[in-house]
């Protein structure tokens, strides 16, 4: 038998009198759930919430994944109740626990005969969500509907620009393109007035409008940027004197309107032979989320920044993983062939040097040429040192970035990328996406131990991203909407060897073993594998519990005898790489099946 306990101990039930606490419990359910009972089902339609009276009950995301604990006191289903949504997740009783039930005639009853009752449903729910708030990831950015083009440096911006985005543009949807000469002729232009009431009526024609300004009327500019939800900055890459490029007066007057996750910057030139370069000089000095580059010739330019815009860029994150990492390359290989080409590319430790790779237009044998040279033929981390600040030299490592790069920037690629690495100064993830890509690359491979720290201009400690995030999904989401193809790397499922642990050599046969070169012949784990899947244990087993989502996950396998430090094989697991992606494509419904899967979670 249920024993319901005191009336003033049910948290619901607290600020109320007697006779209002009988009345609410005269409305309700009061229940035993046992514990592993499930209360609520993930995506049921269930027009009940609940209070927790006594116990505590575990919030389970696709049935497994643990996202909250609610205990005493505290509502279970309350927003699905409110807003007649489908349940969110699982709830299941973590042990034996009482609750108390109300329905939504019930709930009426109530609130008719005591309307401030909700206050506490109310301000309990929005305690969760200031909690959850706090800790939330960064939300992608919002998908804009009115846009606007600014120049950045005073000049107009070719005409042509607009009409190429707005053609790209075109292949996502309806959209319109607004000049200051659309106007109708009873309207003047600096009749702030009467321009916004213009443009809020075609606004309600379209699905999109974009909206060119700078050329040479202040009112419809200053009207036209106030109903802009994105600011698109555009400059000629080539207009670059000593120092940064200075904003025009327009630029200055608009900037402040918005966040800088509102604000990209487009840099254009006229050929897409012409080099892309002092990209940092345009952006000295401006706040904006991403920028861009694009050829007026290249109408490939154009569809990517349409896709940027429309929330449908195509995003490639590369986990680290030492040798294993040349399956990416035949990863990449099997997707170029289906027609797939990356918007967006980032990663950690190799998974970063592949990303640039992506990022600067290199084919799939030239990134694997590279990749063979460096880590084969010049070593990149095979000469060791005295190990005081790690096993290899830095100097040398440094060496062959630099000539690896030579004095590349990562914000002149054609294409977005960035790297990450962990800073174990202040605990949290470093994302870089400028500066030089050497530095970014071995910033981002410091594996500890291994591998002597950066240290930062400011002092700070950083060491290898695998340490935090191994998969850096989390990046790429909060600086793109969109879908997302995610590579990780996986020496084998479960690690075991057959030599025993007092198969384990002394010192003197090390010694030995060392002066006679003669090789180990047993399979004991040597101190840079356990370094180096250490290193990334915790950050894998984080990813896997929170999943790919709506995104598509390609779990690259190893083939037998490469390990995280077989560089030698690189040829061999990049065919492991290229045939198993090739198999999941043909799964999917080969390149058409690639394609539906892309526009279907763009949708």
């Amino acid at each position: 038998m249920t024993t319901i306990p005191r009336l003033n101990d049910i948290a619901l039930l607290r600020d109320l009198d007697e006779n209002q606490r009988k009345f609410v419990l005269e409305q309700s359910r009061y229940r035993r759930v046992s514990r592993g009972e499930r209360l609520v089902s993930q995506g049921e339609i269930d027009d009940r919430f609940y209070s927790v009276v006594r116990g505590k009950f575990d919030v389970l995301r696709n049935g497994s994944h643990l996202v909250a604990e609610i205990g005493a006191g505290e509502p279970v289903g309350e927003i699905a109740f409110f807003a007649g949504l489908p349940r969110t997740a699982d709830v299941v009783a973590a042990r034996d626990s009482d609750i108390l039930e109300l329905d939504r005639k019930g709930w009426d009853a109530i609130v008719n005969r005591m309307p401030d009752f909700g206050t506490t449903v109310i301000r309990s729910l929005a305690q969760r969500l200031a909690a959850a708030t706090a800790t939330a990831p960064v939300l992608a950015p919002k998908v804009p509907t009115v846009i606007g083009l600014c120049p950045a440096a005073g000049e107009p911006l070719p005409l042509a620009l607009a009409h190429r985005l707005r053609a790209a543009l075109g292949e996502h949807g309806q959209i319109r393109l607004l000049r200051a000469a659309d106007l109708p002729a009873g309207i003047d232009s600096d009749d702030d007035d009467a321009a916004s009431s213009w443009l809020v009526e075609q606004e309600e024609t379209s699905a999109r409008v974009l909206i060119v300004t700078g050329e040479g009327r202040a009112g419809w500019d200053r009207a036209a940027l106030r109903h802009c939800d994105h600011l698109i900055l555009c400059g000629e890459l080539a207009r670059v004197a000593n120092g940064a490029v200075a904003p025009s007066e327009l630029e200055n007057h608009v900037r402040p309107w918005f966040r800088a996750r509102q604000c990209s910057l487009v840099l254009w030139r006229e050929h897409s032979s012409e080099p892309i370069r002092d990209t940092a000089k345009w952006l000295a000095g401006r706040e904006v989320h991403l920028h861009h580059h694009v050829a007026l010739d290249a109408p490939r330019d154009f569809a990517r920044l349409a896709r940027f815009i429309s929330g449908q860029a195509l995003g490639g994150v590369f986990a680290g993983g030492g040798a294993l990492g040349a399956a990416h390359i035949g990863a990449i290989r099997a997707l170029y062939g289906a027609g797939m080409r990356f918007d967006f590319a980032g990663g950690t430790s190799v998974g970063a040097t592949i990303a640039i790779a992506v990022a600067s237009g290199d084919t799939p044998d030239e990134i694997l040429a590279t990749f063979e040279s460096t880590t084969v033929h010049k070593r990149l981390m095979g000469r060791l040192t005295w190990p005081r600040h790690g096993l290899f030299d830095p100097h040398h490592t440094d060496s062959v970035f630099q000539q690896m790069y030579a004095d590349r920037q990562l914000e002149d690629l054609p294409t977005n990328a960035y790297t990450v690495a962990t800073n174990i100064s202040t605990g949290e993830l470093d994302v870089c996406r400028r500066g030089p890509i050497w530095a970014a690359a071995r910033t981002s491979t410091s594996l500890p131990g291994a591998m002597p720290p950066w240290v930062t201009d400011q002092g700070e400690i950083v060491v290898d991203g695998g340490v935090l995030e191994n998969v850096p999904i989390s990046v790429m989401r909060g600086l793109k909407s969109g879908p997302n193809v995610i590579f990780t790397l996986s020496p084998n499922d479960v690690w075991r060897i057959k030599s025993r642990y007092s198969d384990m050599p002394g010192r003197w046969k090390l010694t030995r073993q060392a002066l006679t070169g003669r090789k180990d012949q047993t399979d004991l784990p040597r101190l840079m594998e356990v370094l180096a899947r250490s290193i990334t244990i915790t950050s894998d087993r984080r990813f896997r519990d929170t999943g790919p989502g709506k995104d598509l996950l390609v779990e690259l396998p190893s083939k037998p005898g490469v390990g995280l430090l077989t560089f030698k094989m690189a040829r061999a697991q990049e065919a492991v790489g290229y045939e198993f992606t090739a198999r999941l494509i043909d799964s999917l419904g080969g390149p058409e099946g690639l394609m539906a899967w892309q526009q279907g979670c763009s949708a």
